[in-house]
């Protein structure tokens, strides 16, 4: 999970967690980031995550959004983008997610 919970800090995303669980599951992900924009820094930055060793998300933290990266142009774009397997590039999807009209997360 990440970010990792403060010690015996009650784990208000536990129902995140669950869910990124079983949605990798569904479409045999190994894992899962959600991101959100942090508009004070205007970045993305993780929300919740599923499936990656902890020295990956600390060099992923955040995510610039002129980054030329998927997850940034998804959510710039706010459309989907995917990419194929490629050499040791495993294959990815990155999924704007909007509520109401408005982009919400990645």
């Amino acid at each position: 999970m990440w970010p990792p919970p403060e010690p015996d800090a009650p784990r208000p995303r536990a129902a995140v967690d669950d869910t990124l669980e079983s949605a990798a599951r569904v479409i045999g992900a190994n894992g899962m980031i959600v991101w959100v924009l942090d508009p004070a820094r205007g970045c993305l930055v993780v929300h919740a995550s599923r499936g990656y060793p902890e020295p990956h998300l600390l060099q992923a933290e955040t995510i610039a959004l002129d980054a030329r990266v998927m997850t940034a142009a998804a959510y710039v774009d706010r459309r989907p983008q995917t990419r194929t397997r490629k050499g040791w590039h495993l294959a990815a999807v990155a999924v704007p997610i909007e509520l109401d009209g408005r982009l919400r997360a990645y």
